[in-house]
């Protein structure tokens, strides 16, 4: 793309392709780009299509790192908060969802 057309990738062409990846189930891939690729911090839709995707693959440890993310990120986003509690809910880790669910009270957000 920069090469052959002169574009540089902004933050949407990243989202895109680490959605892309995710859909794909690879998710050490659309990590990777994030660590490896972007030559600048990752944004919430970003992290967010990463975190959709470990959701959906039951990746615990890679969601772990886009929810922390996103939590600095977006402080007041439950829904963040929510699908991390529902990747721990998919793997049977009932004390890390509650762990999530008692963040989100002290943050004041719903649960």
């Amino acid at each position: 793309m920069t090469e052959k057309y002169g574009i540089i990738p902004s933050m949407e062409h990243y989202a895109c392709l680490v959605n892309l990846y995710g859909r794909a189930g690879l998710i050490v891939e659309a990590y990777k780009v994030i660590t490896d690729t972007m030559q600048f911090a990752a944004g919430p839709t970003v992290w967010g299509a990463l975190l959709h995707a470990c959701y959906v693959y039951k990746n615990v440890e890679i969601g772990e790192i886009a929810a922390e993310n996103l939590f600095e990120l977006e402080p007041d986003n439950d829904h963040n908060f929510k699908l991390l509690m529902q990747i721990y809910g998919k793997v049977k880790r009932v004390d890390d969802v509650e762990r999530v669910r008692v963040m989100m009270v002290t943050r004041g957000l719903d649960c």
